[in-house]
């Protein structure tokens, strides 16, 4: 390319948009700006003008077409200033897409404004690329689509003609015949362009299930293999499909935090009522052979399988995902089992896996409901069972128990030895500053089916009633409380799922806490 030509295509863009070049600012009436936008377009290949393009312009929400003339020039008059798009199509070239913004608006408008693309360098469409895609084994690989992506799809000559590539893919699908052949076309055409730079294609082999019956295996995982379009030429590459060793199928990503690993101490993860649960894994699954098992807290039987009237499951290549219909309790503990597979039918790998999740709770907190268990009537020996609207905890694993320096509960009735018979003057007692340490509250969370253990979550807890002088039994109409907020340690909070502190509780020993 001469100077002479460079000189006079920038000339033209110039005498293209010369009635605007004068910008003047407008008076401040509350009307948009409106100015012009034009350009050029030119044959990446020549850098001769390229006339007969359709340009659509869309600016203010409306399109607007034009056709660029003899010298490859296109204008819009009276376009209003903000944000514009451009889009250049031709028969024989690849389209182009580009985006502006036509100055203006503000606090001091500009009427007249211009904005100006280019000089564009299209590229031909007429590129092709052809490859053999076989096995390891050396079979070939027929019948699968590929697809083949470039991502230089114009040039921009705005900077002297010192081309800026385009960051627009292209891309274009085809399928190999018996022999695992492949052709694309409606490529750039590097070769003509003699760009050695921006002209790599990547074609993209998508996974390939095995062709024998029985589980859906599969034979290759998929990969993506990249040429430079110049360097090849008309050489056919050859794509062998490897089979790579098997690492370890691992969970990359889930909404149940406790799959993926890199977290030390998960929050419970929440999941909606309904779904999506999603397990998504570092490899290609076999759906036949990948199964679910769910439990409620406090189910000894499994209360649903995958693909049942509960649970909907689908795989989607390397992601398992969960629906649930009729949509699953409220303010409840479930555990998931997972028993996943990968690789072809010579080389499988297995994944095992449990976690808990819940389902959100309500708004507000409910009282639990009470059911009053004698163990010795003889010894007055009596255990309070509370059974809460939600699981409630401290998240830590195993059983939560709150006694000696962390007790939390206080019962309005004189537990004595003080002599006197008032309320309040021993620990213990509602009114006092402390309670019993001997009075144990804790959990009786089930322990799942499976491997999962425990969650530190439940809606099971329990209480032994203290024995009054006498000895006695606590009268059942007594009120009582659950004081968590003494609780000082850290680590021995209660807790909802969603994060929130668990509040203090005052009730009767009546069946269920008004």
């Amino acid at each position: 390319m001469n100077a002479f030509k460079a000189l006079s295509v920038a000339g033209a863009v110039v005498a293209l948009l010369s009635c605007a070049a004068e910008q003047k600012p407008i008076e401040i009436t509350g009307a948009q700006a409106m100015g012009t936008v034009g350009g050029m377009v030119v044959s990446a290949v020549t850098r001769e003008p390229l006339s007969g393009v359709s340009v659509t312009l869309l600016a203010g929400g409306v399109p607007t077409t034009a056709t660029t003339d003899a010298k490859g020039g296109f204008s819009f008059p009276q376009v209003p200033s903000g944000e514009v798009s451009v889009i250049l199509d031709h028969a024989e070239y690849l389209s182009a897409l580009m985006h502006g913004y036509l100055l203006g608006a503000g606090e001091y408008p500009i009427d007249n404004a211009s904005l100006t693309f280019g000089p564009i360098g299209l590229i031909p469409a007429s590129g092709s690329f052809s490859a053999l895609l076989i096995f390891d084994d050396g079979s070939p690989a027929g019948g699968v689509t590929l697809t083949a992506r470039t991502t230089t799809r114009f040039y921009d000559y705005t900077d002297s003609y010192s081309a800026s590539v385009s960051a627009q893919a292209t891309t274009v699908s085809a399928a190999t015949d018996a022999t695992g052949l492949v052709k694309f076309t409606g490529l750039p055409d590097f070769l003509l362009l003699g760009d050695g730079n921006a002209d790599v294609v990547s074609v993209i082999v998508p996974p390939i299930a095995e062709a024998s019956g029985g589980p859906s295996l599969y034979r290759y995982p998929g990969g993506i293999f990249s040429y430079h379009m110049t360097a090849v030429g008309a050489i056919t590459p050859t794509i062998v499909l490897e089979r790579p060793a098997l690492g370890a199928l691992t969970v990359t990503a889930s909404n149940l935090q406790s799959l993926e690993g890199a977290i030390a101490n998960p929050l419970p993860s929440i999941i909606p009522r309904g779904g999506p649960l999603y397990i998504a894994f570092n490899q290609p699954l076999n759906p036949d052979a990948t199964s679910i098992q769910l439990y409620e807290e406090g189910a000894p039987k499994v209360l649903a399988r995958d693909q049942t009237a509960v649970v909907q499951k689908s795989i989607s290549y390397n992601t398992i995902q969960l629906s649930f219909s009729p949509e699953l309790t409220q303010s409840s503990e479930y555990n998931i089992i997972i028993h996943a597979v990968a690789g072809a039918a010579d080389q499988l790998v297995r994944y095992d896996g449990w976690a808990p999740f819940f389902t959100e709770p309500t708004a507000t907190m409910l009282k639990p409901a009470m059911e009053r268990e004698i163990i010795n009537a003889l010894t007055h020996d009596e255990v309070i069972h509370l059974v809460f609207a939600e699981p409630i905890g401290t998240g830590n694993n195993g059983t939560n128990v709150f006694q000696n320096a962390d007790c939390v509960l206080f019962f309005n009735v004189d537990l004595g030895p003080t002599a006197g018979g008032a309320i309040g003057d021993d620990p213990g007692e509602t009114g006092n500053a402390s309670c019993r340490g001997d009075l144990v509250l804790q959990t009786e969370e089930p322990d799942p089916p499976g491997p999962a253990g425990y969650s530190g979550y439940t809606k099971y807890w329990k209480f032994n009633l203290p024995v009054l002088p006498g000895p006695a039994s606590v009268p059942v109409a007594t009120p009582f409380s659950i004081v968590f907020s003494r609780v000082a340690n850290q680590n021995y909070l209660m807790k909802r799922v969603n994060g929130q502190t668990v509040p203090d509780f005052v009730g009767t020993l009546n069946l269920v806490l008004p």
